[in-house]
């Protein structure tokens, strides 16, 4: 996160005692970083005790400091008032000067689990975070099974003011949370289908919901089709909000699948009604982390593999206004009969210049290169599975997702 005087601010989890790392205990410690415009190390800190602390968020404060939250299992260091007996973590806050020096912290929680992903300073000075809560007792009340995503506002000095633990019987994974007029969003993500969830379209269900200043629930929606979409991202955009994360689907509101996991971008008014989504990706694995307006269209950050069979890149994609559309294209090209053990069929209304498809880890297996609006693709000699046929037309590529038999 960059800070107002240029620099960076970066928080995560380190197990070492040496190098850039002064103070480690050599276990799991809560690591904050200040780095300059330049990426030069002003200072860090380590934060935490005797057993394992992970920091996941950090944000600026007001007064130029930094409020860092993640979960502790310590009962000693830095860490006072543990819920449990460090069999279970609490979530663990702690307020920063600018310097990096440990103003307060507190701990929240029941007898279980609980931690925290997203940390923001409210407007009234005080702060609100999303996480995730297993227990049903101390810091918790109404759990509702399973885990719940768990909503905390505290004041400016870290005491609680009101908790909601928000959920149905299955899991239901903590995303993002902003402030807005009439209170805050949260995201997250649910294969619930009771409790506050009125539907889900199968496995798991972006999920958005609208609190009020005391955290009284005013609508809620789920986004997704019959597998898993996961949404990590949620943003204030003009007249709405914008999410984002992964989806497996190829159904329910998921307009254009691309096979394997997609960078799912849905767009919604202020009242939850959805009016676009965009997938991005291709046929390997991709999941956006977040996704922001700006100016002349969205930018979108996250992470892939579609070539690399052990690991994952990092990526940024600009879409533009014109982008948008683009989902009605798939519409244009046919591809038959699916399944397939033979002769593949691929019609379109314009002319198709080449055609490749990929196996699921991204390999082109077959390609034909032609100037008519039809092809005929003997794909026999392919072993059996599910592949990603491209077809490139004057209107840009075109995608399905095929079985061979």
């Amino acid at each position: 996160m960059q800070a107002p005087d240029g620099g960076y601010i970066v928080c995560g989890i380190t197990y070492s005692a040496d190098g850039d790392v002064v103070g480690g205990s050599g276990y799991a410690d809560y690591w904050v970083i200040k780095l300059d415009a330049s990426g030069t190390m002003e200072w860090q800190k380590v934060l935490g005790g005797g057993a394992e602390d992970d920091s996941y968020t950090v944000a600026f404060t007001n007064d130029g400091g930094y409020i860092v939250g993640g979960q502790t299992l310590s009962v000693d260091g830095d860490v006072t008032g543990l819920h449990g007996n460090g069999n279970f973590p609490d979530a663990w806050v702690l307020k920063l000067t600018a310097a990096g020096q440990i103003e307060w912290q507190k701990a929240f929680g029941g007898s279980f689990s609980e931690g925290i992903l997203n940390i923001i300073q409210t407007t009234d000075g005080g702060y609100i975070f999303t996480g995730a809560a297993f227990s049903s007792n101390g810091d918790v009340t109404s759990n509702h099974g399973e885990e719940d995503i768990w909503v905390v506002k505290i004041s400016a000095s870290g005491n609680l003011e009101w908790q909601k633990a928000l959920g149905g019987s299955q899991y239901d994974i903590p995303g993002r949370v902003i402030e807005v007029d009439g209170g805050y969003m949260v995201s997250g993500s649910t294969n619930s289908n009771n409790g506050q969830i009125t539907s889900n379209h199968g496995g798991y269900d972006y999920w958005l919901i609208k609190l009020d200043p005391s955290g009284n629930l005013l609508w809620q929606k789920t986004y997704g089709g019959s597998a898993d979409d996961y949404c990590n991202g949620l943003s204030a955009i003009d007249g709405g909000y914008l999410l984002s994360g992964s989806s497996t689907s190829a159904d329910g509101d998921i307009s254009a699948a691309l096979g394997g996991s997609d960078c799912w971008i849905v767009r919604v008014d202020e009242e939850g009604t959805m009016l676009w989504d965009k997938s991005v990706g291709t046929s390997g694995w991709e999941s956006a982390v977040n996704a922001y307006e700006v100016a002349d269209g969205f930018m979108i950050a996250g992470q892939g593999s579609f070539f690399q069979e052990l690991g994952s890149d990092y990526y940024v994609v600009k879409l533009g206004q014109e982008e948008l559309g683009v989902a009605e294209m798939h519409k244009t090209v046919s591809v038959y009969p699916n399944p397939v053990s033979s002769i593949l069929n691929i019609n379109s209304d314009e002319t198709i210049s080449n055609i490749s498809i990929y196996d699921m880890q991204g390999r082109s297996v077959l390609t034909k290169i032609q100037t008519e609006n039809t092809a005929k693709i003997d794909v026999s000699g392919l072993v059996p599975n599910i592949y990603i046929v491209e077809a490139i037309t004057p209107s840009g590529k075109q995608v399905a997702r095929i079985i061979i038999e």
